[in-house]
């Protein structure tokens, strides 16, 4: 039910099925990893650092490995730079192909001033978009445009 309420953007009610999930059975990453997107969806980002770690340390593979993808991004959001790499990098590593993962790993080599290291993701993250079946592509375009609309300024700094 968490989920379903979650899809409808119901983040109060979701929070209810997913803290009774994490009372019912506390070792489960799941439900912990859910409260930590929504708390990352209302811009609490110090709860979805709490909540993801806590995912992290449950379950390493927690939601196919999506979960580092989310720290990497609320550590991004929190400024907290370095650890968004380590994060962003571990799930870029599981999932080299997931144009989510590497639009938010150039994002975050912007900020760590690893500017090749930038433009190599957005390419990358381009490539995997382009790459896709024509009914995921759609699903994912977003992050090609978004990707693409960085790389203009990584080239005017006359990146190689």
């Amino acid at each position: 039910m968490g989920l379903i309420y979650q899809e409808r953007l119901q983040y109060d009610e979701a929070k209810k099925r997913f803290t009774r999930a994490v009372e019912i059975d506390a070792k489960e990453a799941d439900p912990v990893f859910q409260l930590g997107k929504i708390a990352l969806s209302e811009g609490r980002v110090d709860d979805a650092i709490r909540f993801l770690s806590r995912a992290a340390a449950l379950d390493d593979k927690c939601s196919s490995h999506e979960v580092w993808r989310e720290l990497g991004v609320a550590y991004f959001q929190a400024s907290r730079m370095l650890e968004a790499g380590a994060a962003l990098g571990t799930y870029v590593q599981r999932r080299p192909y997931d144009p989510e993962g590497l639009y938010w790993r150039g994002k975050t080599s912007i900020g760590l001033q690893r500017l090749a290291e930038a433009k190599e993701s957005f390419e990358s993250c381009k490539e995997a978009v382009q790459t896709m079946p024509p009914h995921r592509r759609r699903q994912v375009a977003r992050w090609q445009r978004l990707a693409s609309n960085e790389l203009p300024g990584l080239e005017r700094t006359r990146i190689v």
